[in-house]
């Protein structure tokens, strides 16, 4: 037992005995008064335990409150707090600073500096490791850290990454430690990008987790485009079988070198212009949606069962042909595919507020029926592919669809709450701590 509940018991049990005293000649304001200052006390750290609320009942009894005026005296005491904090994703960005600490600043800051003893490696992980909790330990301690927050940080932190690196190779290819130094400035200038967005926006969970979804999608459709428009370089052949390659063979090889460089900075930096332009895609179009964080894992679903749809029709067609995926049919099989799936996964969910766990039920179930339908054509000892092109996706249709029935997937109309998240219990004694570790999963430790 802490020595702020004890204070907080003996400040309750005072009152109560004082209350005693006062009650032949307290009137109905004054009851309250005590009543309201007896419950404020007991709710200063936004609970209420079981003692406390046995002394409120008999505190209540003792000055002869209805239980309508209890309500409403204990509605203005909590109306007259500060909202809470939120900080549910707190440590999820906590654990993920940690990482880049020792994933990239760790190794990075020495590798700049041109350290060479190894000692400075080791020791540099070491401190940046812990480095990096302590600050984002201090640093979030007093803000509002909400899941959807957190989530929107930590792609805001690979974004910064992801486009720091690609300007680095664009202006200066050869230079490694420039590149390096670029991507470690680039993490915390993308988290503070985003964070800006977020607070401008509000998005919840489900928000965020969209945002994200539509922000790699235009990542891979940028790319893509670029692709189409701008084919790989054909690596020049040599048939090593026959004989050695000669110099001119040589000559060429070293162009399509440069040649295939230069074509994959760009694609590297212009792939990475697509996470902006997918985010401001998911504002334009479904901003005005309702989306649980299952709904957005839904939206997940429907843009990979798209894409792979799209392989196995691409395959149907050009089964006996030359074509190659990485090809432009290939690329635009891809793009509409994994658009075309998400769309249509939005579309199916809209009225509809999926859970996690259902979200997750409904991909197993997908995968199943697909699985299941393949293992006919095996059994039936098929062999040709375009059974299999055909069957797989029915049958994962037919999982999606089956799965749907047995689900009791709550409306967007439907005023009841809903607990979006799995649970890991670890239970050895007697207090109770409660921490999400990342959308949809959280554990509570007692100890």
């Amino acid at each position: 037992m802490t020595a702020h509940y004890i204070k907080k018991i003996t400040i309750l049990t005072v009152l109560f005995l004082c209350t005693k005293s006062l009650l032949s000649q307290s009137d109905t304001t004054q009851a309250n008064e005590i009543y309201r200052d007896a419950f404020r006390t007991a709710f200063a750290d936004r609970e209420i335990s079981e003692d406390e609320q046995n002394l409120l009942i008999t505190l209540q009894k003792s000055l002869n409150i209805p239980d309508e005026q209890v309500q409403t005296l204990r509605s203005l005491v909590i109306e007259s707090f500060p909202a809470a904090r939120d900080q549910s994703g707190r440590w999820p960005l906590v654990l993920q600073n940690m990482a880049f600490g020792a994933g990239l600043y760790g190794w990075g800051i020495p590798y700049v500096l041109d350290v060479k003893d190894t000692k400075w490696f080791v020791g540099g992980e070491m401190f940046s490791l812990g480095s990096s909790f302590y600050l984002t330990y201090r640093f979030t301690k007093n803000m509002d850290i909400s899941q959807g927050r957190a989530h929107l940080l930590r792609y805001g932190s690979i974004i910064g990454l992801h486009v720091a690196g690609s300007y680095a190779q664009l202006i200066r290819p050869d230079s490694d430690k420039l590149m390096v130094s670029t991507m470690m400035l680039g993490v915390p200038t993308g988290m503070v990008a985003i964070d800006y967005f977020y607070r401008r926006w509000q998005p919840d969970l489900g928000h965020a987790y969209a945002m994200t979804q539509w922000g790699e999608l235009g990542y891979r459709t940028l790319g893509n485009i670029y692709a189409m428009f701008s084919p790989e370089p054909e690596e020049p052949f040599w048939d090593y079988e026959i004989s050695q390659p000669d110099q001119t063979y040589e000559q060429e090889h070293a162009e399509w070198e440069k040649k295939y460089e230069r074509w994959n900075r760009y694609r590297y930096c212009i792939n990475a212009f697509g996470h902006p332009l997918g985010i401001w895609t998911e504002r334009l179009l479904f901003a005005d949606r309702d989306y649980t964080f299952g709904d957005g894992l839904m939206l997940t679903w429907g843009r990979i069962y798209g894409f792979f749809c799209s392989v196995m029709v691409w395959d149907l067609i050009f089964t006996k042909s030359d074509e190659n995926f990485n090809d432009l049919s290939g690329l635009l099989f891809n793009t509409f595919g994994s658009i075309g799936g998400t769309l249509l996964a939005d579309r199916y969910i809209k009225g509809d507020n999926y859970t996690v766990g259902q979200s997750i039920l409904m991909a197993a179930g997908g995968l199943s029926g697909g699985l299941f339908a393949s293992g006919i054509g095996v059994i039936l000892e098929i062999d040709e592919s375009r059974f299999y092109d055909i069957i797989a996706p029915v049958g994962s249709l037919a999982g999606f669809y089956l799965t749907r029935k047995i689900l009791e997937v709550r409306s967007e109309t439907s005023s009841l709450p809903i607990k979006d998240e799995f649970k890991i219990v670890i239970q050895p004694q007697l207090h109770q701590v409660q921490h999400q570790l990342m959308p949809g999963i959280g554990i509570d430790i007692l100890f």
